[in-house]
């Protein structure tokens, strides 16, 4: 006598990804200095002066995007829009490569707002990315 034949079960349906991206909402010190292509200690010191409160509520200090991303004069993105938001910030050296002229070019067009930037210091400008060629 053969064995009973085992039930198949049904073939499962794969889970359809969110429709809503998800979006870290805070990003720790270490992250917030490659960010902006810093080190650690002139992060704090700028999210310091910029009145930035760390997040208390993890074992490592963290810092809200959306306060971050006021420092940058960015505004508050999420979806589709984000990953443009947390990609690192352009010297001006890395810049004016990209446009194939000098790092004063680039501060130049920075200063003049031909170039997105944000100064994070007297003497610390960061280029937008998103600006360049």
């Amino acid at each position: 006598m053969p064995p009973p034949p085992v039930p198949q079960m049904p073939p499962r349906t794969p889970r359809r990804p969110s429709p809503v991206a998800k979006t870290p909402v805070s990003a720790t010190l270490t992250e917030v200095a490659k960010h902006w292509r810093v080190d650690v200690e002139t992060a704090r010191r700028v999210l310091g002066a910029k009145g930035v409160q760390d997040q208390e509520t993890h074992a490592k200090p963290r810092y809200l995007w959306r306060d971050i991303w006021a420092i940058e004069r960015a505004g508050a993105l999420a979806g589709a829009a984000w990953p443009d938001t947390t990609t690192p910030l352009c010297t001006a050296i890395a810049a004016g490569e990209a446009l194939d002229q000098d790092a004063s070019t680039a501060r130049r067009y920075a200063n003049s707002g031909r170039l997105p930037a944000t100064r994070l210091g007297p003497k610390l400008l960061r280029i937008h990315p998103a600006g360049l060629p």
